[in-house]
């Protein structure tokens, strides 16, 4: 059986690989992730981005654990920032 958070990788993986393989390369994991949102690499960790994520995961069905007690709960720009680091990092290694 296959647990959420193992779904929910490979998910994000799923959803990575439509932007071209040099381009990931490229770019820091917060830049993938905004490319693939349709902001500009420039926007900020914040609650605007939380929300911009959470609405793409639910359009997508995904129920990610992670994220589901809040932006303010979690820690906020800097929990948000490691969980992008960290999600992007799986899809690369």
């Amino acid at each position: 059986m296959i647990n959420k958070q193992t779904l929910t990788q490979w998910s994000i993986v799923i959803i990575m690989a439509i932007v071209p393989v040099s381009d990931l390369n490229a770019d820091s994991p917060k830049s993938k992730l905004f490319e693939l949102l349709g902001i500009s690499k420039d926007a900020s960790v914040d609650e605007e981005l939380f929300d911009l994520l959470i609405e793409k995961l639910e359009e997508l069905g995904i129920e990610e654990e992670d994220l589901s007690d809040g932006y303010e709960f979690m820690g906020g720009s800097r929990a948000l920032n490691s969980y992008i680091n960290m999600r992007m990092s799986i899809r690369d290694g």
